[in-house]
Parts: structure tokens; C-alpha cells; sequence
């Protein structure tokens, strides 16, 4: 029962923006489009340019300054969704995930560890008692 990750490279995807979630990446800030068709340097980007979303949010998640995962939130109907006030409520969302997703981290490492000693000791038993029957 080991721990097992799957992991698909956005790269390599066209279900999300990759030049905004590059930017994001590299540069640890948020990014709100207001009107994520116009007001942007980013129109290249093939999602944006197929899916036109009115709003877009894409934000570091950050733990202890260490990047260790993306929040990315679009609209399509309305254009500014993304106040100041949901923007504060998503950056203690997003301190909430950096800790949710550490703890599962450390929760799976732990379970790892696991299951690694109880195999350790399932050879060792085995050894102990192959050398009793000596």
C-alpha cells in the first residue's frame, strides 16, 4: 500500500491558461483580469483566446514563501467579479489550502513511513522465525 501520485503537466494541457499561470508561477503575484479578452498582455494565450473568460484570478499558494500550488478561477458571464473583498476572502482561502494541502503531505509521508515498517518488520519476522526452525 504505497503512496501513489499522478500528476499531468499544465504544459502540456489546453484546459488552463499557461502564460498566466506561468507569470504567477515565476513571479509569486496574483493576477485579476477584469476583463480577461481585453485588458491584457496575455491574448496570445490559446485557453484564453478559445474560451474568452469575462474574469479570471489566478493566485501563488504559497507556504512559508514557498510555492506549492495555483489557485485559478474564471468567469465567463460577468466581467470584475473578483472585488477587493473576494480577493481577501480567496488570500485566507488560499493561507487555508497551503496549510490543508502540507498536512495531507505530511499525513502521506507518515502513512509511507508506515507501511514501509510494517514490512520491515514482516521480513524480519520472517527471518526470525526461518531461523528458529534451524
Amino acid at each position: 500500500m504505497g503512496v501513489t501520485h499522478l500528476s499531468i503537466p499544465y504544459e502540456t494541457s489546453n484546459q488552463l491558461p499557461n502564460t498566466v499561470i506561468d507569470y504567477v508561477k515565476h513571479s509569486l503575484k496574483t493576477i485579476v483580469l477584469d476583463n480577461a479578452t481585453v485588458q491584457n498582455d496575455l491574448l496570445t494565450d490559446e485557453y484564453l483566446i478559445q474560451q474568452q473568460p469575462s474574469s479570471l484570478l489566478c493566485a501563488p499558494i504559497l507556504d512559508r514563501g514557498k510555492l506549492i500550488g495555483l489557485l485559478y478561477l474564471e468567469n465567463k458571464l460577468i466581467k470584475g467579479v473578483f472585488t477587493r473583498e473576494r480577493l481577501e476572502v480567496i488570500n485566507l482561502l488560499s493561507t487555508q489550502a497551503a496549510i490543508s494541502l502540507q498536512n495531507a503531505q505530511l499525513y502521506a509521508q507518515q502513512q509511507q513511513k508506515t507501511w514501509e515498517i510494517a514490512q520491515k518488520e514482516e521480513e524480519y519476522r520472517s527471518i526470525f522465525e526461518a531461523s528458529m526452525m534451524d
